[in-house]
């Protein structure tokens, strides 16, 4: 597990990046310390964010890449 910022400087997305993407719900944080709030992203997430990266090239919102992901998930 990672710690969000830490997380984020790996990956090359900013923190206020990887904080509004949590907060439209596009990444979701893996886990969060109910002791001291430090939220936790996962080994496997670094996949999300070039995907989100990938589809933000041709010029995809984050709310259009949301929306896609969202289809996508709902298709099954």
């Amino acid at each position: 597990m990672y710690k969000i910022g830490e997380f984020a400087a790996s990956n090359n997305i900013t923190f206020r990046a990887l904080q509004h993407c949590e907060e439209i719900g596009l990444l979701k944080t893996a886990e969060t310390d109910r002791y001291i709030g430090y939220r936790y992203c996962s080994e496997e997430q670094p996949l999300d964010i070039r995907i989100i990266n990938l589809l933000k090239e041709p010029g995809f919102s984050l709310s259009d890449i949301s929306d896609l992901i969202t289809n996508q998930s709902s298709l099954g």
